[in-house]
């Protein structure tokens, strides 16, 4: 589409323009609203007015042509929007065309950028343990959101009651992000306030409002096995000097390149980068006096980001001083040499942890001196900050997270509810019978389910049935059929929606005992014959009771937490399911170590013939704690039942337990159907050769 002449004003579609800058295009129907979006850059315009906004900030100026449809297109005033993002415009008159010029700054220069709107907001960087146990804990302000960023097993032994926890090293997944309020003020909780420092000047980065809780869960509680880390105690009082030291070189910025178009990716993309390379966050005093001070070690370079006054009142030997407020801005970078290992210091650690997290970001080697110069020395007037004294031993709460999952299923387990359906009894009561009671899901994958699925079955491919907005499509009130291709991933999920409250069943053998010769099939090869190996008759006894894997959501209601636990273990990408092959090569005649071999047969099947090795917990039974201690969590552990539903409804429950869990695939079917371990279940013979129907997801 051409650009048009609007008194004497240039309008353009302007989408591929922007997009070829490397910014956005939003269209909101609803308020006739366009959204252009360019770096950290911001234009809203509204069709048929003159008013706009740029970062948020209303023109005072009109506009002298707003926005129109032309033809059916969104005609744009193009010189407004392309200078306010920050590119030139001109006019060519003779050939009738746009021409744009736009300079993209330093992906360095975008980071300094947020660092400085930060800065200048003035906001505090800490909050004290005080104002969040009164206002939040006990005065429930709901303006606040607690985040943990402690290991999961840390948190599981005690936390700030209402906190969810991302762990550190996992704080830039967009989907950890994503839990986050932008409405609430965040306040980031770890060990003693480095780590959660960080996290929160990248969370301001990004726009949050968000504070580290001063001093971490050592301001909180004085018990030890809760912190899992020693506490502060006395200063080390190393000798300071006064003498100003000033930089006596000017560097170049570290070049990096995020390869990102939107200023938050830039800014994502960067820390995952430093989170990612596994560096510790702080140096200790010790090793700073004796390395660097004592050892005169020429790989490191010293910063004092203090206020000028106290600096001067005494400073680690030989650092420079920055000024916290003062630290982003491109002249003062320079001071720092991008070939030696940054040592930011400031007063108890905390602003020298997000100032840490930004030098990363921007491609230095930076460390927080761990609890600033409260560390060093013990001299009040040079810290000019009271020094962390004691905890304030206020309540913890321990996560019940495993005991949610496991009663759950336990719950489900009692109800005594047969765990399949046959494809029969669909066809002739809910295809033929029109049984409304009855509600069917589809698990294939959706180019699967196009080719062919069992007519009036709805479409949630396996991976995404723990999605809130997939488990809303379900009715509580209506029995829940799940189909897939064998049977095994709709027992995953059956036991998932049970666990959840729902009644839910697998059809037995899936697609494939409806109608295997359906392209709906996909690339799963139907089930033609046993393997036909050995089985055994001897009882293997478990050999140790083990601890269970730790699970810690961050959720208080049960179903929170068994969803999150699913959508873990879904987004985990592990296979559902291993092969009787597999199983009989490397485990039974290989000797693999790595697996552990569990039967849930009935006791007296299991006597009568089992895979060899396999320890013997019935299905009914494995919801049990004291059961479940049999397990070993560093094993992959292998699920075997008759003919592979059962099985998969166990590794569903494993796996939201944090073990590394797989059904045998077809289970003792697979492995010997001649086997008298089979009892009294029949084997798959043949699939029905129902009909099937075509078409997407209604």
């Amino acid at each position: 589409t051409k650009p048009v002449i609007v008194n004497g004003r240039t309008l353009v579609p302007i989408r591929a323009i922007i997009e070829a800058m490397g910014g956005t295009v939003d269209w909101n129907a609803a308020e006739q609203k366009v959204t252009v979006k360019l770096l950290d850059k911001a234009v809203e315009l509204w069709i048929g007015k003159t008013s706009a906004t740029v970062d948020g900030v209303q023109i005072q100026k009109p506009l002298d042509v707003g926005p129109k449809l032309i033809n059916g297109r969104t005609m744009m005033p193009a010189r407004f929007i392309l200078e306010s993002l920050g590119a030139t415009v001109d006019w060519d008159e003779k050939t009738q065309s746009v021409m744009v010029k736009y300079e993209r700054a330093s992906d360095s220069a975008y980071l300094r950028t947020a660092l400085s709107a930060y800065l200048k907001s003035g906001r505090a960087p800490t909050i004290s343990a005080e104002e969040v146990y009164n206002k939040i804990v006990v005065g429930k302000d709901p303006s606040y959101q607690i985040v943990s960023v402690r290991k999961t097993e840390d948190y599981a032994k005690g936390h700030i009651a209402g906190a969810i926890n991302i762990p550190y090293g996992e704080f830039y997944k967009k989907e950890n992000l994503a839990k986050l309020d932008k409405s609430k003020k965040i306040v980031v909780v770890c060990y003693t306030g480095h780590t959660a420092s960080q996290i929160t000047v990248f969370l301001n980065q990004l726009g949050y409002e968000a504070y580290a809780m001063k001093f971490g869960m050592m301001g909180w509680t004085s018990d030890e096995k809760v912190l899992n880390q020693k506490p502060f105690t006395k200063a080390a009082d190393y000798p300071v000097e006064t003498t100003i030291n000033q930089a006596t070189a000017t560097y170049n910025l570290p070049s990096i390149a995020a390869n990102k178009n939107a200023l938050n990716d830039i800014i994502i993309a960067q820390a995952e980068k430093y989170l990612k390379s596994g560096r510790a966050p702080t140096i200790s005093v010790e090793d700073v006096y004796n390395k660097i001070v004592v050892g005169k070690d020429p790989g490191y370079f010293l910063v004092s980001i203090r206020k000028a006054e106290d600096y001067a009142k005494g400073h680690v030997p030989g650092a420079i001083n920055i000024p916290y407020g003062e630290i982003a801005k491109e002249e003062n970078l320079k001071k720092l040499p991008p070939d030696k290992k940054i040592v930011v210091i400031c007063y108890t650690g905390h602003t020298a942890s997000q100032v840490t997290m930004f030098l990363n970001q921007l491609g230095y080697e930076a460390y927080a001196m761990k609890f600033g110069m409260m560390g060093w020395t013990s001299d009040e007037k040079i810290l000019n900050q009271k020094p962390f004294t004691k905890a304030a031993d206020y309540p913890v709460v321990a996560s019940t997270d495993t005991a949610k999952i496991i009663e759950a299923a336990d719950k489900y387990l009692a109800t005594g509810r047969g765990p399949t359906v046959n494809p029969e009894d669909i066809y002739n009561k809910v295809v033929v019978g029109g049984d409304t009671s009855y509600f069917l899901v589809s698990l294939q994958k959706p180019e699967d389910y196009a080719k062919g699925h069992v007519k009036g079955a709805i479409n949630i491919p396996f991976a995404q049935i723990a999605k809130k907005e997939n488990l809303a499509k379900l009715p509580k009130d209506k029995k829940i059929v799940l189909i897939c291709y064998t049977g095994h991933t709709a027992s995953y999920a059956a036991m998932f929606l049970n666990q959840l409250g729902y009644e839910a069943y697998a059809m037995k053998f899936g697609t494939m005992g409806w109608n295997d010769t359906t392209a709906g099939m996909g690339a799963v090869k139907p089930y033609t014959k046993s393997a036909g190996y050995p089985t055994d008759t001897t009882a293997a006894e478990a050999q140790a009771n083990n601890q269970l894997p730790v699970v810690a959501s961050g959720f208080d209601t049960a179903d929170d937490i068994i969803i999150a636990a699913t959508d873990k273990y879904l987004s985990s990408g592990r296979g559902a399911t291993v092969n009787p092959e597999d199983i009989f090569n490397k485990v039974v005649v290989g000797g693999d170590s790595s697996y552990f071999l569990l039967s849930i047969q009935k006791a007296e099947d299991y006597a009568k013939g089992h895979v060899k090795g396999a320890i013997n917990i019935p299905y009914a039974q494995i919801a049990k704690e004291e059961n479940l201690k049999k397990l070993p969590k560093d094993k992959k552990i292998v699920v075997i039942c008759y003919t592979g539903h059962t099985a998969s409804y166990t590794a569903m429950l494993l796996n939201q337990l944090g073990y590394e869990a797989y059904a045998m695939k077809f289970g003792t079917m697979g492995w010997n159907d001649a086997s008298e371990g089979m009892g009294s279940v029949k084997p798959y013979t043949k699939s029905a050769g129902y009909p099937v129907v075509e078409g997407s997801n209604p």
